[in-house]
């Protein structure tokens, strides 16, 4: 008797409404039939789920930051020899804890290793953003603004012209084996278009680190 009352139950049928609108103006209203708990669970749990991806979408700087992010893990046979390549790196945004640490945590010397690009930014207590660099030339930077780890801003050359600059700051953690630690280092990432018949950098990839 007691199986007979629980098969009963969890046979038993839910039946929300919904309404179905056709083209031509009328509405149907149809049951929704669930048949055990476990599938009102599952359906309870994508209905909440929905609107909560839907409410958190991956900031500007998550998705620069992933541009500087990568996985590589070769491995070829030349000559009877077997040569490994293995690169890692992981970058994050990297954020200051409030809009008022913005001269502390971002405020000095960034340059790409071995090329020359730079860029210096200078902050005061109020939020007020300067700068200056080079990269195909010298320039000084307008308009600067910093919002959730994106440095935005125009860059006025000695000529006279100008280009935007997007950039995001970085907290860039990388290996050579899987067997090492990563080293972490902090910094400015850049997406660029390389100057071409310069001898200036050839990646579109730029991380300037912090000096």
């Amino acid at each position: 008797m007691r199986a007979s009352q629980d098969r009963a139950f969890k046979e038993c049928t839910l039946q929300p409404s919904v309404e179905i609108a056709y083209p031509t103006g009328k509405t149907f209203r149809k049951g929704v039939t669930v048949r055990s708990y476990h599938q009102l669970a599952v359906l309870l749990l994508l209905a909440v789920a929905a609107p909560l991806a839907a409410q958190q979408p991956r900031t500007s700087a998550d998705q620069l930051a992933l541009e500087f992010s990568k996985f590589k893990n070769e491995a070829k046979i030349k000559h009877g020899v077997v040569r490994k390549k293995y690169k890692e790196v992981v970058s994050t945004p990297w954020r200051a804890l409030v809009a008022t640490s913005y001269a502390g945590t971002y405020t000095g010397l960034y340059s790409l290793q071995g090329e020359p690009f730079t860029i210096e930014l200078r902050m005061d207590a109020k939020g007020n953003i300067s700068g200056r660099g080079s990269d195909i030339g010298d320039f000084e930077l307008r308009a600067a603004r910093i919002t959730d780890a994106v440095l935005t801003a125009r860059k006025l050359y000695a000529d006279g012209k100008t280009e935007n600059l997007e950039a995001v700051f970085l907290k860039r953690s990388a290996r050579s084996s899987a067997d090492e630690s990563f080293i972490t280092k902090f910094g400015i990432g850049i997406l660029i278009d390389p100057p071409a018949g310069t001898g200036v950098w050839t990646s579109n990839h730029a991380f300037l680190e912090k000096r």
